[in-house]
């Protein structure tokens, strides 16, 4: 439970930037704090089929690796999440359905360059004030967001302390075809901050579709029109409940 040097890093196994490391078929079990640490950049991770269990927490990683991680249990520790932090994402990522939710305390971005992938039956909670931030920035490749999961096991974007308004939402500035998200909850979302769940700059390409929005402080679709004219958003089979506005345009 201890720190492992001055940054007051934490955990049963530890991962520094640039590392190398395979794990599989393994148990960590009994840590104060995290069972697996991997909080900077720059790691080549292959984590497959392990065990993380009595832990205060699971796992406490940056936000490249969930995409490294493949099969596992990760139950029976005193929070079972695998806890990300604060990143901006480029490249190809995708997060996987595990037994736990992810955390994500700070929020994310998928900056020029990226594209996030969430398979099916994923639950993201995040924290206060936090977003999904789809950031085209200034130049280079559209970023992407493909949400899309299936009736039986719909992708699920929630808050971590399960309160209306705790989290701002998916905001997304980027006219990326790939856009998309498709059966999946959105809950807890908008407050002062963002006024839409889902919320689209000017000449973002996005199709929405088997979304269920519950919850929702304001609107659950805030979008931004200039002269009057729609930017690339579709949407199909939406459903509200407890929401402040459905579809709304500035």
């Amino acid at each position: 439970g201890d720190a492992f040097n001055s940054n007051d890093d934490k955990g049963a196994v530890i991962v520094w930037a640039n590392a190398r490391l395979d794990m599989r078929n393994s148990l960590i079990s009994n840590s104060e704090m995290y069972g697996f640490n991997a909080s900077y950049g720059g790691a080549e991770l292959t984590l497959t089929d392990n065990t993380i269990t009595s832990c205060a927490a699971p796992m406490y990683i940056e936000g490249a690796y969930p995409t490294t991680i493949s099969g596992g249990t990760y139950t029976g520790n005193t929070l079972d999440a695998i806890i990300v932090t604060a990143d901006q994402l480029t490249g190809e990522h995708i997060w996987p359905k595990l037994d736990v939710v992810f955390h994500l305390p700070e929020g994310m971005q998928v900056i020029p360059g990226g594209t996030l992938r969430i398979m099916p039956g994923t639950i993201m909670g995040f924290g206060q004030d936090t977003q999904l931030f789809i950031n085209e920035g200034a130049s280079g490749p559209k970023p992407s967001l493909i949400a899309v999961g299936l009736e039986e096991a719909p992708i699920i974007f929630t808050s971590i302390d399960q309160t209306i308004g705790a989290w701002r939402g998916i905001y997304f500035d980027s006219p990326s075809s790939l856009n998309e998200i498709g059966w999946a909850t959105i809950e807890h979302a908008t407050n002062p901050s963002q006024d839409g769940a889902i919320e689209a700059w000017y000449g973002t390409v996005l199709n929405v579709h088997d979304v269920y929005f519950r919850d929702i402080q304001d609107c659950a679709i805030y979008e931004y029109i200039s002269g009057g004219s729609q930017s690339g958003i579709t949407t199909s089979n939406l459903l509200f409940e407890n929401v402040g506005g459905t579809i709304c345009e500035d």
